[in-house]
């Protein structure tokens, strides 16, 4: 468990892990929970996975506002490693909580190294990049409308995805999660868009 103040009102909040296992295969899944007068209160999205074979989470550390998960996410390439030698995509995200809507719902952000979802994204699926700057959503809430800053220069966007399961299935009805690919095609963050 990893104790950070996530919402800034002084008391530390928890990023804390449930496991559950059926014969060999585990997962673990990362959520916050802030604390909230005389009980804490869990946010339904978890913010990291590890699975067996699959993705790991190598280290969460308490940051200012936040915490930082550094992970290594097992992908479509990574199909000729052994489980034990694990994925190859580093990655290294801030998590914070931001409230939305007239509900002040709380919901996890990424906050570093570019703003987007907090909750897990998937790998990115070669294929087409769309070009893309319009406003998008930091979840499968209308609520939570963004813009792109001016200093993000982005190539577009990719479905979000694993090889073996794209994120339908988990998708929210009218919503789809989607990668952005920066300029220098990286995939540092997620987003979400609604879909006719």
């Amino acid at each position: 468990m990893v104790y950070s103040d996530l919402n800034n009102d002084g008391v530390d909040d928890a990023a804390a892990i449930l496991e559950y296992s059926d014969g060999n295969a585990y997962t673990t899944l990362m959520y916050l929970w802030l604390a909230d007068g005389q009980k804490p209160k869990q946010l339904l999205q978890p913010v990291a996975v590890e699975r067996s074979c699959g993705d790991s989470v190598n280290k969460v550390t308490a940051v200012s506002g936040g915490i930082k998960i550094m992970e290594t996410r097992r992908t479509m390439f990574d199909t000729d490693r052994s489980c034990a030698e694990g994925g190859t995509w580093k990655v290294t995200r801030t998590i914070s909580v931001e409230q939305v809507g007239k509900n002040k719902t709380w919901l996890p952000v990424q906050t570093a190294p570019k703003r987007g979802y907090g909750g897990i994204c998937n790998e990115a699926i070669p294929g087409d990049i769309l070009p893309f700057d319009e406003p998008y959503y930091l979840a499968p809430n209308k609520e939570t409308k963004q813009e792109f800053a001016a200093n993000d220069l982005i190539r577009g966007i990719s479905i979000a995805g694993n090889g073996m399961d794209t994120t339908e299935a988990a998708e929210p009805e009218g919503w789809k999660l989607y990668n952005v690919v920066e300029k220098d095609d990286s995939v540092e963050r997620c987003i979400w868009l609604p879909v006719t």
